[in-house]
């Protein structure tokens, strides 16, 4: 089934199913992103990132999550 077919018969819903669907969707979509990221990681692909905030790191170059939150006034 193509998604251009599943949106026909979603809009067919009524409002209350059509809200528990799409919480159910959010939640599979939640579960795809995190395999997904889960994927990349094991892959190697965050490695350089990785590398670079540890050198940052060690060279003074970063500031403290107490100093941006500060900065920013996040509470």
């Amino acid at each position: 089934m193509e998604v251009a077919e599943i949106m026909r018969e979603v809009r067919k819903l009524p409002d209350d199913e059509l809200l528990a669907l799409a919480a159910q969707v959010d939640e599979e979509a939640a579960r795809a992103v995190d395999h997904r990221f889960e994927s990349l990681v094991r892959d190697g692909h965050f490695e350089d990132l990785a590398a670079e905030a540890l050198r940052e790191e060690k060279e003074g170059k970063t500031d403290s999550l107490h100093e941006v939150i500060d900065q920013h006034g996040v509470s």
